[in-house]
């Protein structure tokens, strides 16, 4: 397992938040955050950026409850709670019942089995730069992209493309957790299908 000094060496994020205030994130969102997380969290808030080669935005303490509830995760997956992103089209979620760390695409996520990561912010991290292990070059101070979400107006998993610079946008989180609730409103009402790679409508009758 890597130093966890080492693998947030590249994040960057305000200063931390008190402990009672992750605690009463917890209880609002009826989740229990490892304890490493909790330390984490008490050190830097809205941590950002690499981990080797690989982005983390971990969302803020003070928004947590407000963006899981604007962007409706418990509607399609119950017992899931997000605290991070690749700041684009994948979360970071904790799972109520098995208290693990899971892999979830943000839009499309009640179509897909979880992967599930670790129970450790620590093997989160590890995860990560397993899979980016070249390491991107930073400059230093926080990433230009700092606060913001990479979105695809045409999500991937209905057929857009990922390599269109047309088809993405920098938006607020507060912007990406309402266009999240409402793609996948859609998704799961039948009214857009991922199927094939293409973003199909269902038949009139």
């Amino acid at each position: 397992m890597g130093d966890m000094r080492h693998l947030t060496q590249g994040l960057y994020g305000r200063n931390g938040v008190e402990l009672d205030e992750v605690r009463k994130v917890e209880r609002d969102l009826n989740v229990v955050f490892p304890a490493d997380l909790v330390s984490f969290l008490q050190s830097y808030d809205a941590a950002e950026g690499y981990v080797v080669g690989g982005y983390l935005q971990v969302w803020p303490v003070g928004e947590m409850v407000d963006l899981n509830h604007r962007a409706r995760i418990e509607d399609n997956i119950p017992g899931l709670v997000i605290v991070a992103t690749d700041a684009g089209g994948d979360g970071y979620g904790l799972d109520r019942l098995t208290r693990s760390f899971v892999l979830v695409p943000m839009i499309g996520m009640s179509t897909m089995q979880p992967v599930r990561i670790g129970t450790t912010f620590n093997q989160l991290l590890d995860w990560i730069a397993d899979r980016n292990p070249i390491a991107t070059t930073q400059t230093s101070g926080p990433p230009a992209t700092y606060g913001y979400v990479i979105y695809e107006k045409h999500p991937i998993i209905l057929g857009g493309s990922p390599t269109d610079p047309a088809n993405k946008v920098l938006i607020s989180l507060d912007e990406y957790a309402d266009v999240v609730a409402w793609w996948n409103e859609r998704i799961r009402n039948g009214i857009l299908e991922p199927l094939s790679g293409r973003a199909t409508l269902p038949d009139p009758d």
